[in-house]
């Protein structure tokens, strides 16, 4: 659904619509009972092999967010 309908829809907007568009929608779901452990068994990726330990911080894998991702602080939780 999100290959054929939604992403197609997303790339018509320009950047800035498309990602208020979708954090809001995400953050609308997610208030909905058992959809946020839904998404989190869903979308998880914690393989052993990606562990970092470093500076004395545990990581279970070494990808992070972007930056802008939430610049405004509207969706921390």
């Amino acid at each position: 659904m999100y290959k054929l309908f939604i992403r197609p829809l997303l790339f018509l907007l320009p950047p800035e619509k498309a990602h208020y568009w979708a954090m809001t929608w995400l953050k609308m779901v997610c208030k909905l009972p058992g959809i946020k452990p839904l998404l989190r068994a869903i979308f998880a990726f914690k393989p052993m092999e990606l562990k970092q330990h470093i500076a004395g911080l545990h990581f279970t894998n070494p990808v992070g967010l972007a930056a802008g991702l939430d610049k405004n602080a509207d969706y921390m939780h």
